[in-house]
């Protein structure tokens, strides 16, 4: 009677502490989703103490096209310390963005702001800072060129303003 009582507790002790753990990863991985999403797409470790906040994201449909824009605040030590690690990054470029990035995202100027994917989701102007670009359909740098052949785009662009101590990240997929 012993060994079935010992059974049949097994059987229930299992479920229950996969259960747990199935629980346990959800709840990590949607209060830590955004920095994730960064860390990986950006190849670079964000500090210790940042907090994000999603302010746009209207992906959905079949193939999950959409855009979003996700913001990063940082502690005193942690927004010196991510400053430090891109202005000695070689990928990260001081702003303005390139002539290609800001027709496609502002329009025709940034001061002009009719925008295009900014306007959208609500990224505001940022003039002093730093950018980085993703494009994720492949190595190929977005230049004009690219914009004149690319019928979709599929691309994450982080843009870390220094006034405000605010980073960004803005991802478009078409």
């Amino acid at each position: 009677m012993k060994k079935l009582n010992i059974y049949i507790a097994s059987i229930w002790i299992i479920p229950l502490f996969l259960f747990i753990i199935f629980c346990l990863y959800i709840y990590l991985y949607t209060t830590n989703r955004g920095i994730y999403k960064f860390e990986k797409l950006f190849d670079i470790k964000l500090p210790k103490g940042t907090v994000w906040e999603e302010l746009y994201d209207d992906h959905g449909g079949f193939l999950g096209d959409g855009s979003l824009l996700y913001r990063y605040t940082f502690t005193v030590e942690g927004e010196t310390k991510f400053l430090s690690q891109i202005t000695e990054h070689d990928k990260w470029n001081s702003l303005p963005l390139s002539d290609a990035l800001n027709l496609l995202m502002y329009g025709e100027t940034v001061e002009e702001s009719d925008g295009r994917f900014a306007a959208r989701v609500g990224l505001p102007k940022i003039i002093n800072g730093y950018w980085k670009v993703v494009n994720k359909q492949g190595h190929r740098d977005i230049d004009m060129k690219y914009l004149e052949t690319t019928r979709s785009f599929n691309f994450a662009l982080a843009i870390y303003d220094i006034d405000n101590k605010v980073l960004y990240m803005v991802e478009i997929d078409t």
